[in-house]
């Protein structure tokens, strides 16, 4: 499987830059943000946007309500019962994993599970 990572925000003003998984030319992400979020919960997509647009203009999120340290190197970006789920590459390079909609108080274990192999895979491309 071919996977590269591809830049989406990143210019001189921001403190870190944030990537997404393509896979086979299909991106892990695109799909969850364009068929769960934009189309079924635009505020939340805006939401969630705004909050890794502020991640990548200051490097960090104050609120750990908001992003937060999930499992080993797994963060996820939590926006009501939304969460995007990612991890630091070099730096504070930060790619973006895959998406879900919590259900329930604890993150589901395949939602990490895929974010974990992602990262397993990705880890090749980060040296």
């Amino acid at each position: 499987m071919a996977i590269i990572l591809k830049l989406l925000f990143s210019d001189q003003a921001h403190k870190a830059r944030i990537f997404e998984i393509v896979r086979n030319g299909k991106s892990t992400i695109e799909k969850f943000f364009d068929n769960e979020l934009r189309k079924k919960r635009p505020h939340d997509f805006i939401r969630m946007m705004n909050l890794i647009l502020r991640f990548a203009e200051q490097g960090q999120i104050r609120n750990r309500e908001k992003f937060v340290h999930e499992v080993e190197q797994i963060y996820a970006f939590k926006e009501n019962q939304v969460r995007v789920y990612c991890f630091f590459g070099k730096g504070n390079d930060l790619i973006l994993c895959n998406g879900a909609i919590k259900k329930q108080d604890q993150a589901r274990p395949e939602d990490l599970d895929k974010a974990r192999k992602l990262r397993n895979e990705c880890l090749g491309l980060l040296k």
